[in-house]
């Protein structure tokens, strides 16, 4: 393209010119002082001067972004994290108390308590007694939920109470009990008390 660039300026210009090409990607020649001819040589003589020009032209413009290339292909799975800290114990969905061998008197002695999460649980009090007795569930703010006794059975029986209670937070229910005046005392036997936990139900 450059030669025959050159070749058309010449012709237009009238004037002959000989000229040559290097491999360091110029074009290279030695020019008449006088009459402008171009020849090739390797050495110039004093009556001509080296020229030369670059084979290519400047950088043209930059081309547009070509479009993306394709996804590539998923990564390997990841090495397996270290396994978390044990998490804290849950309220249990049972809880139980023994009363066995307590001494029952005339007086409402208090067996003892049971600590229950909020939610829906029914509560089971169940003993055996060798006189009458009336025993009962309360609240922890002194409120009977439930009473019952030995059904007046001087030589006593199984006594069993059962009371479904509902609680919005954590509180404690307690068990009683208490001998007819005419009996002075008794003791309880196999007397335990039980809370389970269930699903919504209605309080009694």
């Amino acid at each position: 393209m450059v030669v025959a660039l050159i070749a058309l300026i010449v012709a237009l210009s009238g004037t002959s010119y000989a000229i040559g090409r290097a491999s360091s990607g110029t074009i290279t020649a030695c020019q008449n002082k006088k009459t402008g001819a171009l020849a090739i040589k390797k050495k110039c003589s004093k009556k001509e001067k080296p020229v030369s020009w670059n084979q290519s032209g400047p950088p043209g413009a930059t081309g547009a972004t070509g479009a993306p290339g394709a996804t590539g292909a998923p990564g390997a799975t990841g090495a397996t994290g270290a396994t978390g800290a044990t998490g804290a114990i849950g309220p249990s969905e049972m809880v139980t108390a023994d009363f066995n061998n307590r001494q029952i008197t005339t007086n409402y002695e208090n067996l003892g308590s049971i600590p229950v999460s909020s939610g829906s649980w029914v509560l089971i009090f169940e003993a055996e007694f060798g006189k009458y007795v009336e025993c009962g569930v309360r609240t922890a703010s002194g409120s009977d939920l439930k009473t019952g006794d030995t059904n007046n059975d001087p030589y006593g029986s199984t006594l069993t109470l059962i009371v479904p209670v509902r609680p919005s937070e954590t509180t404690t229910y307690g068990f009683w009990c208490r001998t007819d005046p005419a009996y002075s005392s008794t003791y309880s036997y196999r007397a335990q008390a039980l809370a389970i936990k269930t699903g919504d139900l209605t309080t009694a």
